[in-house]
C-alpha cells in the first residue's frame, strides 16, 4: 500500500491539469458495483472492513475509478493510452537489460531492504532501479531479470500481456526482440510457455476464418499424426528432456518448489473451495492448509503461503459469485482489446493462463483493463 497515496496523486493532478474533466459512465458503474458486491460477501462472511485484504481491496476499486476518469480526461481514448502506455513500457524493457547485468556485475553493491519474508528469504535493490532476492542468486547462480516488480515470473506475465496489448491491440509487430529478450531474461518457465501458445495461435488466427479452418486442420495433423513416435520418444527419454528443459531454465523440474506449489494449489485449492463456495472463504486459509496437511502431510500454513494460483484464489476466497463476475468482466476486458472479434478467447484465455501462474487478478492495471472501456458515455466538466 505505500505507492497507493502517489498512484492517486499523480492521478488526481493528471485530472487537473486536464482541459476537460471526463467520467465515464461504464467504469463509474462498474467499480460502484463490484464494490457493493465485495462488501455483501464479506459481511456474508462475518468478516470486518479490516480483515484480510478486504480493506485494501475496495481502496484498489476507487483507485480505478479515479485512474479510469484521468484516462478518459488526459488521453483521447483507450487505444490512445494504451498506445503511450506500452511507448513507456518499452523503454522500462530495454532499461531492464541494464539493470540485469548490473545486479550480476555488481552484486556487492546490492542493497538489503526491509526484514526477511516468512520463508527467510531477504529481497534486495539496485539503488531503488530494479529488484531481487538473495534467493533467488542461491537456487540459480545468478539474479534473474525483474526489473522493478516483486518477482521474475510477475515481470514475466507483465511483458505477455503487454506484447498481447501491442501486437493484437495496437496491431504493432515492430521491435517486437525487446520483449523476447527480456522475457528470456526472467527464466520463467510459465511465461515462456504461455508465450509461444499465444504465438502459435495467434498465427493461425491472423489470415481470416478459412485460412484458420484450414491452418487447424493442419496443424492438428501434424500434431496428432506422430503422436505415437512423440510418448515413446518422451518416455525413453523423459530423464534427457527434463534435464534439458531443466538446465535452460535452471531448475530440477522433479523437485521444483514453484512447479510443486503451483500444483498443489490447483489441487488441493479447488478441492478446498468447495467447501464455502459461493461467498468464499475470504482470506482464512485454515481449510486448505488443513487439507494439504491431511493430504500431503505438508502445507504452508507455518509462513501464510496462501494459494498462488489467482483463479483458484479468487473461487477459495471470494466465492464463486465473485469469479462469476470477474470472467464476465475479464471476458468483455478481452473483447475490448481483441481488435478483430476472432481474437478475443484467445486473449480471454491467454489471461486466465497468466492468473493461474501468477496471482495478479488485483493489480491495478489488470483492474483497469477489467473497467476502463471505450466508453461514449461521459460526464464532462470544463
Amino acid at each position: 500500500m505505500p505507492f497507493y497515496p502517489l498512484i492517486l496523486f499523480i492521478a488526481v493532478m493528471g485530472i487537473a491539469t486536464s482541459p476537460k474533466v471526463r467520467i465515464p459512465l461504464s467504469a463509474s458503474f462498474i467499480t460502484a458495483f463490484l464494490i457493493v458486491i465485495f462488501s455483501i460477501e464479506f459481511i456474508a462472511r462475518n468478516e470486518a472492513i479490516t480483515d484480510g485484504d478486504n480493506l485494501e481491496i475496495l481502496i484498489k476499486y476507487v483507485i480505478v475509478w479515479v485512474l479510469s476518469i484521468y484516462c478518459s480526461s488526459a488521453f483521447k481514448d483507450k487505444r490512445d493510452f494504451l498506445a503511450q502506455f506500452v511507448a513507456f513500457f518499452e523503454k522500462l524493457l530495454v532499461f531492464s537489460y541494464f539493470t540485469f547485468v548490473a545486479t550480476n556485475v555488481l552484486n556487492a553493491a546490492l542493497i538489503n531492504f526491509g526484514g526477511k519474508t516468512a520463508i527467510g528469504d531477504q529481497y534486495q535493490t539496485f539503488f531503488g532501479m530494479a529488484y531481487t532476492t538473495a534467493y533467488d542468486y542461491l537456487k540459480y547462480g545468478f539474479h534473474r531479470n525483474q526489473s522493478i516488480f516483486w518477482e521474475p515470473g510477475v515481470y514475466g506475465m507483465v511483458i505477455l500481456v503487454m506484447f498481447m496489448i501491442k501486437t493484437i491491440f495496437l496491431q504493432d509487430k515492430k521491435k517486437l526482440w525487446k520483449y523476447y529478450a527480456a522475457l528470456f531474461t526472467t527464466f520463467s518457465m510459465g511465461s515462456v510457455a504461455i508465450l509461444c501458445i499465444f504465438i502459435v495461435f495467434s498465427n493461425l488466427l491472423s489470415k481470416g476464418k478459412y485460412v484458420f479452418n484450414a491452418r487447424l486442420v493442419i496443424f492438428s495433423i501434424l500434431i496428432t499424426s506422430p503422436i505415437i513416435f512423440v510418448i515413446n520418444f518422451i518416455n525413453t527419454y523423459s530423464g534427457l528432456i527434463e534435464q534439458f528443459i531443466g538446465t535452460i531454465f535452471h531448475r530440477n523440474l522433479s523437485q521444483d518448489t514453484s512447479i510443486d506449489t503451483r500444483t498443489t494449489d490447483l489441487v488441493y485449492g479447488f478441492q478446498a473451495s468447495l467447501d464455502d463456495l459461493y461467498v468464499g472463504h475470504g482470506q482464512n486459509y485454515t481449510d486448505f492448509y488443513a487439507l494439504t496437511s491431511y493430504e500431503l502431510n505438508t502445507s504452508k500454513a507455518e509462513y501464510g503461503g496462501g494459494i498462488t494460483n489467482g483463479i483458484i484464489g479468487l473461487l477459495y476466497c471470494y466465492g464463486l459469485v465473485y469469479i462469476l463476475i470477474f470472467f464476465f468482466l475479464l471476458y468483455r476486458a478481452s473483447r475490448d482489446i481483441s481488435y478483430f472479434p476472432k481474437y478475443t478467447l484467445l486473449i480471454f484465455f491467454t489471461f486466465i493462463g497468466v492468473l493461474m501462474v501468477e496471482p495478479l487478478q488485483f493489480s491495478l492495471f489488470i483492474m483497469l483493463l477489467m473497467t476502463f472501456y471505450n466508453d461514449r458515455r461521459l460526464l464532462k466538466f470544463n
